[in-house]
């Protein structure tokens, strides 16, 4: 792997700034990690052509369950420069998500019913994606 090579040579090592282009490579899985790196900083701005659920895969390959090697390395956090609505609709999107599992686990409900929002209690605002953008939510395959 690059990274691997990158990551131990002795001219730079981890001192070494990667920068990934391409985000159809990032959003499809493809890793952009070694034993010792993970990202810190993702730029991501995606035409309008794209679905929700393709910006929060995006997102999510930069916000991954490295933290650890990212606190080992001195970083705190990941930094993204992204649109204002794409972060928002993401961050409402994963609230909903959380929403939705709370429901059905405390309230013993089915995943239907939780994921629907029952009348006496509907979702909070802050958990209202739709509201947060115009992309779709998602592709259909039939």
């Amino acid at each position: 792997m690059v990274l691997e090579a990158i990551d131990h040579d002795e001219r730079g090592g981890l001192k070494t700034p990667v920068a990934v282009f391409g985000y159809t490579k990032m959003r499809r899985g493809i890793s952009f990690r070694s034993s010792g790196r993970v990202p810190t900083h993702m730029l991501m701005n995606h035409g309008r052509g794209h679905n929700l659920s393709t910006v929060l895969q995006t997102l999510g390959r930069a916000t991954f369950n490295g933290r650890s090697l990212l606190k080992a390395n001195g970083i705190e956090n990941v930094t993204i420069l992204t649109t204002y609505n794409d972060f928002r609709a993401c961050d409402k999107l994963m609230t909903f998500i959380d929403a939705v599992a709370t429901r059905a686990k405390e309230d013993g409900i089915s995943f239907k019913d939780a994921f629907a929002g029952e009348v006496t209690k509907p979702h909070t605002h802050e958990a209202d994606f739709l509201q947060a953008t115009s992309r779709e939510v998602c592709s259909y395959r039939g």
